[in-house]
């Protein structure tokens, strides 16, 4: 599996590329769809709190 780690200095983050997923840090613009995917009851059964 071929792995690639960037840099990106226009928004200041850090990703890694492994092929078919690419990790990367949370941005502000972020926030909407990540709130909306946690609130999936099918995803939010797994929280604690």
């Amino acid at each position: 599996m071929e792995t690639h780690t960037h840099y990106h200095a226009e928004n200041n983050t850090f990703s890694i590329d492994c092929q078919d997923i690419i990790l990367r840090e949370y941005i502000v613009t972020d926030l909407d769809a990540f709130h909306s995917l946690t609130w999936q009851p099918e995803i939010h059964e797994f929280f604690t709190g």
